[in-house]
């Protein structure tokens, strides 16, 4: 995996739909993406694992799901996928979330594990378990998107949003840590290569590609995205610009 220009590509953390997950797996591995986050179901990834062995990533905080699917053998996990506390209202409790980091970082070195950071936290305490993500072996963190709710006044608005607050934390948390920082949330195929230039070393990109049709406008748009990154990441070499 190129650590400068990381494409994630977000099949939807609610999509179960089988027939469909293949299609986007297959797009991304047209496309040329790093890897695929698909719904954490033990299921679905033994089906999917028959069709590709394109690198598949299962996002959750359940240790049982977790294990399942490292045992029938999936590329990554991800600890995050917070959505469902936040949609209850239940209080994120960061040293649940630390202490699932280290157990399975334990009994799993070679696993690739990569870790969220909670835009719920204050901004010290996001740097702070950044960097405590760090000190557990954690090989590389993702910023989340705040959910702004009705509080906008329209859809432009909440994605000019989210993508700021994304590409402010990139800058942060790159600059506290030497971990790859994969930046999420609000990003299409145009703003993407901004998250480059703001200091990640890739993008988790979902509705701009998997809202296309079919496999072939889908790789059609990862090629075109990581063409940008790949651009964006040389002009930034030659002109040593930084903007962290």
């Amino acid at each position: 995996m190129d650590v400068n220009t990381i494409i994630k590509l977000i099949s939807g953390i609610t999509n179960f739909n089988t027939k469909r997950t293949l299609e986007i797996i297959e797009a991304g591995e047209l496309g040329g993406a790093s890897y695929i986050d698909i719904a954490a179901d033990v299921v679905r990834f033994v089906l999917a694992r028959l069709k590709t062995n394109f690198p598949i990533c299962i996002s959750t905080i359940n240790s049982y799901k977790i294990n399942a699917c490292i045992d029938e053998g999936v590329d990554m996990v991800e600890i995050g996928n917070f959505d469902f506390l936040y949609n209850k209202n239940q209080k994120l409790n960061t040293y649940k979330i630390l202490q699932l980091c280290h157990y399975v970082r334990n009994q799993f070195p070679n696993l690739l594990l990569c870790a969220t950071v909670p835009h719920v936290l204050s901004l010290s305490n996001q740097i702070s378990l950044a960097k405590a993500y760090e000190l557990i072996g954690i090989d590389l963190i993702q910023t989340e998107g705040k959910n702004f709710g009705t509080n906008l006044s329209s859809n432009i608005d909440i994605n000019a949003r989210l993508k700021e607050v994304s590409l402010t934390l990139s800058t942060t948390l790159a600059n506290s840590v030497k971990l790859p920082v994969i930046t999420s949330s609000g990003l299409s195929n145009v703003t993407a290569p901004l998250a480059i230039r703001y200091g990640a070393s890739g993008v988790g990109i979902g509705s701009a590609i998997i809202t296309h049709k079919n496999i072939d406008e889908m790789s059609i748009a990862i090629k075109n995205l990581k063409l940008n990154l790949l651009n964006e990441n040389s002009l930034l070499k030659e002109n040593k610009v930084d903007f962290n």
